[in-house]
């Protein structure tokens, strides 16, 4: 109920979030502020057909070559909330990957 409150107040806000899981039927996330995992259907990633990657655990589109893989970042925005299922509805907003370490060689 906390959060269509919040999405009744606010319905444009975009909440911080992490890609947790990926399976070949969609994403699941966290939202960092709330510790309330959601998740996404693949028909809801967006125009692109997704391909999912098993060895690689990871989500991608053949046409824009966008990917969902666990740890990318990414903001999701509250599209409804449904009390008699108990599922909320998302939408990507954005998504950022994290920058991989890369050793320096010392010479």
């Amino acid at each position: 109920r906390l959060l269509q409150t919040m999405h009744e107040k606010d319905p444009g806000r975009d909440y911080k979030a992490i890609i947790t899981r990926v399976k070949n039927f969609g994403i699941y996330f966290e939202i960092i502020d709330l510790l309330l995992e959601g998740f996404i259907h693949i028909s809801d990633l967006g125009e692109d057909y997704y391909v999912y990657e098993e060895e690689k655990m990871l989500l991608r589109g053949t046409r824009h070559g966008e990917r969902y893989s666990p740890g990318d970042n990414m903001e999701v925005m509250l599209q409804s909330v449904d009390f008699v299922s108990q599922e909320t509805k998302w939408y990507v907003t954005s998504l950022t990957h994290p920058i991989q370490n890369q050793s320096k060689k010392q010479g």
